[in-house]
């Protein structure tokens, strides 16, 4: 007589299946996820690809994403995990303030590489819009080298030290100010003359999950770092926040440029004063609010209150 089973053993039965089916071994995901990016080249770089290898490549690659995905939190420790077992990287991921180090260090020279490169190119092109660029980034430089600068300046009196590091913030909520000059710059020149960043193929839509990353990692930490626990890290972390609007920005216009067709000019501009205005005025008010917030600190240090 054939044995019925029990809802107990059914639910262990299917949630043993959709683990298989979630969690596969290791040689397929990667056999998957390379056939899959074969299949997305050809699907979106022919314009007479087959419809149905077309379909097909599509659900692959949503399958391939959810299981790469779903292994996500394993790599993440098995990464973290073989970094811990080095002196430097265990050091980097323990230390908080070495890793604001790296950053201010990072950033800054980045950002001089940058405004070099721009300014030669705008100089030599007598391109407005380069020059602008150039500028855009000459500030971001300046303000990461004073904070760098300050950073490793201690003074013997910790209230002084604390002091030193509220008018550093402040000063570059000033120096935000004469940044979100240069981006209006930037923005006017997107929006009147038709400047724009285009990038070619596929590598829009790298750019663009780059740019969400970095927004959301920039909203992260400047929440993380608004108590203003050390001055110099959170301006840096405020500085970043301004840097991914503006990468969001420049990659809508990108969007824009990319997929926009003929005749819709005038939506383009009108999706770009919108954006371009918003990004502006929230790096104003964000400015605004680190020199009022570093006042009211510094007012209470002087007081004797903090």
């Amino acid at each position: 007589m054939k044995r019925m089973k029990l809802p107990n053993e059914n639910t262990s039965a299917a949630k043993d299946r959709l683990h298989k089916i979630l969690f596969p071994n290791r040689f397929l995901i990667f056999l998957l996820f390379n056939l899959s990016v074969v299949l997305l080249v050809y699907s979106l770089g022919y314009q007479d690809a087959r419809p149905e290898i077309q379909y097909g490549s599509y659900l692959l690659s949503a399958y391939t994403l959810v299981i790469v995905c779903a292994r996500i939190p394993e790599i993440i420790r098995w990464v973290r995990k073989m970094l811990y077992k080095n002196t430097l990287t265990s050091r980097y991921l323990s230390e908080q303030q070495l890793r604001d180090t790296v950053s201010l260090h990072t950033g800054s020279g980045v950002d001089t590489l940058f405004a070099m490169v721009k300014l030669g190119f705008g100089i030599y092109f007598r391109s407005y819009w380069l020059m602008a660029v150039a500028v855009y980034h000459m500030v971001l430089s300046a303000m990461h080298m004073m904070l760098l600068v300050n950073s490793r300046k201690k003074e013997k009196n910790e209230k002084l030290n604390r002091l030193k590091q509220l008018k550093s913030y402040r000063l570059c909520g000033i120096m935000m100010v004469f940044l979100n000059i240069a981006m209006s710059g930037m923005l006017v020149q997107m929006i009147w003359q038709g400047q724009r960043v285009e990038y070619p193929g596929f590598l829009v839509y790298a750019f663009a999950a780059y740019a969400f990353y970095c927004l959301i990692m920039a909203v992260v930490k400047v929440i993380k770092y608004w108590k203003v626990e050390n001055p110099i890290f959170s301006a840096s972390k405020s500085i970043r926040m301004a840097k991914a609007l503006m990468s969001l920005f420049t990659l809508q216009t990108a969007l824009l440029a990319q997929f926009n067709t003929e005749g819709e000019e005038a939506f383009e501009m009108l999706m770009n004063t919108l954006t371009g205005g918003s990004v502006c005025v929230l790096v104003l008010i964000m400015a605004v609010l680190m020199v009022r917030k570093a006042n009211g600190e510094i007012e209470k240090l002087k007081q004797g209150v903090i």
